[in-house]
């Protein structure tokens, strides 16, 4: 669906399973979330999909400048 929504014809590529990757299958669930504070979604998932594309499309110039490190500095530093 996200290709699809950003227009790439690349396809998926599947790779075999890590080591460390010993879930054979995971779902999301918002149960857990319903039952607890009563959350219910009001959007539906395409439209918020479509919805943080535009976000992304609209502040990518932000997050590429958020996201540049100069020479030498890992992105895991942070500064204050």
């Amino acid at each position: 669906m996200i290709n699809e929504a950003v227009g790439n014809k690349a396809g998926i590529k599947f790779f075999q399973r890590r080591k460390w990757d010993t879930k054979n299958r995971l779902l999301a669930s918002i149960d857990k979330a319903r039952t607890l504070v009563g959350y219910e979604p009001k959007t539906e998932f395409k439209k918020g999909l479509m919805n943080t594309i535009s976000w992304f499309k609209e502040n990518w110039e932000k997050i590429e400048q958020s996201a540049s490190f100069g020479p030498g500095i890992s992105s895991a530093v942070r500064y204050k």
